[in-house]
């Protein structure tokens, strides 16, 4: 099984896409194809995300707190245990760098251009979600 760290704007995405990579993604995920790894900061900045006029628009508040505790039943949470590193702009990103790491993901998903810029953090690929996906064997991308 893979484990995958997704970052808060995929998975604030997720809340929403009835379609399209972030779709197929959250479908996997939900099929146990995937194990997603996040950490306490990523579930607080998702929260966030989710408060933002966009996402207050396209879900109820009740629609938010049940995609709210979806992904923190589904996800493993773990613990920042590495070194925050300091590699890009945004002190938050880092953060997402340092939970993948903590996790022993493989992969980093993410629609931060800074992060995919990169492209590579220690062994752990980073990836948008449309290259994610082209990557996994077709039968773990099946359509929603």
């Amino acid at each position: 099984m893979i484990r995958v760290t997704l970052d808060t704007n995929v998975l604030a995405s997720g809340a929403t896409s009835v379609a399209g990579p972030v779709a197929i993604l959250m479908e996997a995920w939900r099929r146990a194809d995937l194990i997603v790894v996040v950490s306490s900061h990523i579930l607080a900045e998702l929260e966030e995300a989710l408060r933002n006029p966009y996402f207050a628009q396209q879900l109820d508040r009740r629609s938010r707190n049940v995609y709210l505790r979806l992904v923190r039943q589904r996800a493993i949470v773990i613990p920042i245990t590495t070194p925050v590193p300091t590699i890009v702009s945004e002190y938050d990103d880092n953060l997402v760098l340092a939970t993948a790491d903590s996790g022993g993901v493989t992969y980093l998903v993410t629609g931060d251009a800074e992060l995919l810029r990169l492209g590579a953090f220690r062994d752990i690929a980073i990836l948008s979600p449309r290259s994610f996906l082209a990557g996994l064997d077709p039968r773990e991308r099946a359509e929603p």
